[in-house]
């Protein structure tokens, strides 16, 4: 476990209920933003700032729409530790 990516996502709200619902199945940047109310281009920006922390890829990533995005392994153990601190 990267205790500091941990950290990082713990003081963000988005970057935590983003995590948390990518838990559930890949998604797309508006399933998420239908989930969440969060304005899409703040998704799309957070989702990039996950996938430089390699917590979250593209799943296809030649597609110009219909981006879907999934959680990496250690993105995995990030939101295990998040449930587990609730």
């Amino acid at each position: 476990m990267d205790w500091e990516k941990y950290g990082w996502v713990k003081s963000s709200n988005y970057r935590q209920k983003l995590l948390l619902e990518l838990d559930d199945f890949p998604q797309t940047p508006t399933d998420l933003r239908d989930k969440t109310e969060f304005h899409r281009s703040h998704i799309s920006s957070v989702l990039q700032d996950l996938a430089d922390e390699d917590l979250v890829e593209c799943l296809n990533p030649d597609a110009k729409k219909g981006r879907v995005y999934g959680l990496t392994d250690e993105g995995e153990q990030i939101v295990e530790a998040l449930r587990q601190s609730s």
